[in-house]
C-alpha cells in the first residue's frame, strides 16, 4: 500500500516566530546594515511587522520589512511588496539574506534561552507534539536552515529526525514535494503553507494544498478561499487545527 505523506511548513504553521525574526531583522538592518540603531523599538513597528509579515517568503524579505518600516511605508498586497524585491535587486536582496542569518546566529550564541524563548510552537503542536512528531509520514518543508529548525523543536522538547527537514530556500515547495513523491513509494502528498504563493498554481493531482486559519494569514486570502471549490484537488482549501488533527490521524 502507497503512502500518503504530510508537509507542513514551519514558520506561521508549527511555530509562531515573528517575535525572533522581527529581532534578528532588526538588529540586522540596524546594527550591521545602517550602522545606527534607534534608542528604542516601539510596539507599533512590531505590530506593523506583523502586518507585513504574510507577504514573506524568504528570510531576506525580513529586512525589506524593516526598510518599508523605516520609510513608513506599507504595501497593501503582495504585488506591492514584490516590487519593492525587484526595485532592491538581488545584490541588495543577497546581502540583507547574509546579514539576517549573521544577527541570528548572534542572537543564538549570545543567549540561547532568550532566542528559543521567541520561538514558541503553537499550542496546538505543543500540546499534541507527542503524537504529531511521531508520524514517520510528517516533513517539515521550510526556507528557514535545518539547524534552526531543530534548535526550536529541541528546546521545545521535541525529538524530531533532521532527515525529515527539508530546506526549500530559492526553490518552489511544490516541485520539492513533486520530486520527493518520484523518489519515493508515495501516491498523495497534504501540503500546509500559509504563505499563499507557496499553494496557488498546483497542478499536482497528487498533492492537496491547504492555508491554515493560524499563522500569517490575510484575512481576505481566508475569506477567498472559504468560498472556494473545496472538491477540487487542484484548489486551496482553508483548514483549521481540528482538521489538521484528523488530516495527521488518517496518515
Amino acid at each position: 500500500m502507497k503512502t500518503k505523506l504530510l508537509f507542513l511548513d514551519f514558520d506561521g504553521v508549527v511555530c509562531d516566530s515573528a517575535p525572533e525574526t522581527f529581532l534578528s531583522s532588526w538588529l540586522a538592518f540596524y546594527r550591521f546594515y545602517r550602522r545606527s540603531e534607534p534608542e528604542l523599538v516601539l510596539i507599533s513597528r512590531y505590530l506593523a511587522y506583523r502586518r507585513l509579515r504574510p507577504f514573506l517568503r524568504e528570510s531576506e524579505d525580513n529586512l525589506v520589512i524593516q526598510k518599508l518600516l523605516d520609510e513608513g511605508r506599507e504595501p497593501q498586497s503582495q504585488e506591492e511588496f514584490d516590487a519593492e524585491l525587484k526595485a532592491l535587486g538581488p545584490g541588495i536582496l543577497a546581502r540583507f539574506k547574509r546579514l539576517f542569518e549573521k544577527a541570528r546566529c548572534y542572537l543564538l550564541a549570545t543567549d540561547r534561552r532568550f532566542w528559543l524563548s521567541l520561538c514558541p510552537l503553537y499550542p496546538f503542536f505543543k500540546e499534541k507534539a507527542s503524537f504529531i512528531f511521531q508520524k514517520k509520514e510528517l516533513f517539515i518543508l521550510s526556507t528557514k536552515k535545518r539547524e534552526f529548525i531543530q534548535e526550536i523543536l529541541s528546546g521545545s522538547g521535541v525529538n524530531f529526525d533532521p532527515a525529515r527537514i527539508l530546506y526549500a530556500a530559492g526553490q518552489k515547495k511544490l516541485k520539492v514535494i513533486a520530486e520527493f513523491l518520484q523518489a519515493i513509494p508515495a501516491s498523495k502528498a497534504i501540503f500546509l503553507d500559509d504563505q499563499l504563493d507557496h499553494l496557488k498554481d498546483n497542478r499536482d493531482k497528487r498533492i492537496s494544498v491547504y492555508l491554515p486559519r493560524w499563522g500569517y494569514v490575510r484575512r481576505d486570502w481566508l475569506d477567498f478561499y472559504s468560498q472556494a471549490d473545496r472538491f477540487s484537488q487542484r484548489s486551496v482549501r482553508v483548514i483549521d487545527e481540528e482538521g489538521l488533527l484528523n488530516l495527521i490521524t488518517e496518515l
